[in-house]
């Protein structure tokens, strides 16, 4: 049986592709790329969200953030993610003790001219137990 780990907007092989053209050269050359997913919350969704499992979801990026364990873009809060600032982690530094989680504490967002517009779909992410 799965349980559910998470539900996220994950995106699709373009978007990914878009962000590391936009944004891969920001990222420490000894960090993991992720950049795949907007966290909307761990677990599964509530059931009055369920409908928009497999919905299309546009987002629009506006600011990136960065400390000295996780690279991520913020983007437009489309009413969708649980977290304070909407994000997708883009990269993480595994070997100084970063985890994807450390976005929610990233404390600077620098605003960016260029909004780069990223699409994928409402999912659950479950594991094996």
């Amino acid at each position: 049986m799965k349980q559910i780990s998470y539900s996220a907007v994950v995106l699709d092989e373009e978007s990914v592709n878009r962000l590391k053209w936009e944004y891969g050269d920001k990222m420490p050359s000894n960090w993991e790329w992720i950049g795949h997913h907007m966290t909307i919350k761990m677990g599964e969704l509530p059931s009055d969200m369920k409908q928009y499992i497999g919905q299309e979801v546009d987002l629009l990026v506006n600011a990136i953030g960065m400390d000295q364990r996780v690279l991520a873009v913020s983007v437009d809060d489309n009413g969708l993610s649980f977290n304070d600032v909407p994000h997708i982690t883009l990269a993480v530094n595994r070997k100084g003790g970063g985890k994807p989680f450390h976005s929610n504490e990233i404390q600077r967002w620098d605003k960016l001219g260029n909004r780069i517009s990223v699409t994928g779909h409402v999912t659950e992410i479950g594991r094996n137990r």
